[in-house]
């Protein structure tokens, strides 16, 4: 076990580009907006009511997929990313404030619920609620893919309560300044910083950027 690695993208690039990636699992976020909003959307109420409660409100509410819902630009733009690499397997997830960490197919109810802006305390009580700390886990450390990138905000880092040891069996690269603020230890665990010069190099907001470095990354893989 060792400590997490903090890498420039110009390294990182020229290692991936040795590398031999087929697989490639994308741990996201949820995003305020979304392309339905019903008068009956659900709330952080009803998720506090459990499972069985969701899922007779599903009932009364059109279902669609996690990732036909989302339209925040860094989501959107990890859509793009995944369509225009068919060559490569993705796993792509995303932590929901409501719904826990979900595959993006998984068909789920418009919902009004976020992580960002609340105290680090209700953060950590509604996150293991919805069992996202011992997910996020599990899914970093049981992959069966080649790479994992994690572009997640400071937030939604701390409703994964990332923490030591985190022992992946991939390289797995956390992408963003909130990310390079971890000290954690384990394996095959990298820090990207975002430098001052990304969102005006890679067109890119600050909110989204995490997803530019992504299709960098991508790019080199698929070279």
């Amino acid at each position: 076990m060792t400590a997490i690695t903090h890498l420039s993208k110009v390294t990182l690039l020229e290692l991936l580009a040795r590398m031999q990636v087929r697989r490639v699992q994308i741990i996201s976020s949820c995003t305020q907006s979304k392309t339905r909003h019903p008068e009956s959307a659900l709330t952080w109420t009803d998720f506090e009511k459990g499972s069985a409660w969701v899922t007779k409100r599903e009932a009364e509410i059109e279902t669609i997929s996690a990732r036909n819902l989302y339209c925040g630009r860094q989501h959107k733009r990890v859509c793009e990313i995944i369509a225009e690499n068919p060559s490569i397997q993705f796993d792509f997830k995303i932590a929901s404030a409501g719904y826990g960490l979900i595959d993006a197919d998984q068909p789920i109810a418009s919902y009004d619920a976020t992580f960002s802006g609340l105290p680090k305390a209700e953060i950590a009580r509604r996150s293991i609620i919805l069992g996202l700390p011992q997910a996020f886990r599990d899914a970093v450390e049981r992959t069966g893919a080649d790479l994992t990138l994690v572009l997640l905000g400071q937030d939604y880092l701390d409703a994964c309560a990332v923490s030591t040891p985190l022992l992946a069996p991939c390289p797995t690269l956390l992408i963003g300044n909130a990310a390079c603020r971890l000290t954690i230890d384990g394996c095959n665990l990298f820090q990207i910083p975002v430098e001052d010069t990304d969102c005006q190099t890679l067109g890119a907001g600050q909110v989204w950027v995490k997803a530019e470095i992504a299709n960098q990354i991508i790019r080199a893989i698929a070279a």
